[in-house]
């Protein structure tokens, strides 16, 4: 199925459903976007800011979330794990920084690197957690990661 435009330009539900199915959440992907009123009457374009620009308040949240943690615990270990994870999120966010100026200037065909490096770093993220024996602050279920 290709991505065509509507006459209006709109995604539809079921384009939107398609470009969800390729991710490895299609559900949540789907659900989230929906969620979003901006998704109602945008074409793909619009589809993709919307799509950055929820990903980076989520980012901007956890990375929040994690600075905190690294402030206010006592433990070493966590803390170094805290740090290595806020670092991720650094670059996550500058990531998304550099997609949404590729999506402004029209450069799509850039886009991918900078996706693959930020799920790589979310996911070094979660790597770092599941080698951790104690996060009581469960920042994995907290943010998602």
């Amino acid at each position: 199925m290709s991505i065509t435009r509507s006459a209006t330009g709109r995604l539809t539900d079921t384009e939107i459903r398609h470009l969800c199915s390729k991710t490895n959440n299609s559900g949540g992907c789907y659900k989230v976007l929906k969620s979003d009123p901006r998704t109602a009457n945008v074409d793909a374009r619009g589809l993709a800011e919307v799509s950055i620009d929820l990903a980076s308040k989520r980012a901007n949240k956890i990375h929040s979330l994690i600075n905190s943690l690294v402030n206010a615990t006592h433990d070493s270990q966590l803390k170094n794990i805290y740090k290595s994870c806020f670092s991720n999120y650094n670059d996550v966010i500058r990531d998304l920084k550099v997609i949404k100026n590729y999506i402004k200037s029209g450069a799509f065909k850039n886009i991918h690197v900078q996706v693959k490096d930020a799920y790589e770093e979310v996911k070094q993220c979660k790597k770092v957690f599941g080698g951790a024996t104690s996060d009581g602050a469960h920042i994995e279920e907290k943010s998602g990661v």
